[in-house]
């Protein structure tokens, strides 16, 4: 809308509501208040409002809380939603690792029960290697074993 003819519009809006205004307190046969009634009136009138900017306020303070609490509300449910999509791929991840592990300790521990046997069978177990690599091997099995263990144990969990 243009400026000028939105100043027109508004001016003769302004126009039309004053002459009602005029014609309501004609027709109500109110004279002039005299300036006792005036102020009695002002201060009526400012209590009013001060009633009104009370209930504003509280309402605008639950407003708030209500707010505040859609708020928590909403991340409430996107922590649940989140914790809903990222615990199965965890939970499949975890086991996975598990048994990923299991498999590296797995290829250590027979990598040293053959060099074990290797020096067991070229000395006889007269040295210290062969030991040395028997007890690190079998360390490593236990690893293997119980790491596919716990996969195990932890996908029998994820279950129930």
């Amino acid at each position: 809308m243009e400026p000028n003819r939105l100043g027109r519009v508004l001016g003769i809006s302004a126009r039309i509501a004053a002459k009602k205004i005029g014609e309501r307190t004609a027709q109500a046969g109110q004279s002039v208040p005299s300036p006792a009634a005036a102020q009695a009136a002002g201060r009526a009138a400012g209590r009013a409002a001060a009633a009104q900017i009370g209930a504003t306020r509280k309402e605008a303070e639950q407003a708030a809380r209500g707010a505040a609490d859609s708020g928590r509300r909403l991340a409430r449910g996107a922590g649940r939603f989140s914790s809903a999509l990222v615990k199965p791929f965890a939970h499949a991840g975890g086991i996975l690792a598990l048994e990923v592990f299991g498999v590296f300790f797995a290829v250590f521990a027979f990598s040293f029960l053959a060099h074990a046997w290797q020096a067991a069978k070229v000395t006889g177990w007269h040295e210290r290697h062969a030991e040395a690599y028997l007890g690190v091997g079998l360390l490593f099995l236990w690893f293997a074993v119980s790491s596919f263990w716990r996969a195990k144990r932890k996908q029998r969990q994820g279950h129930s």
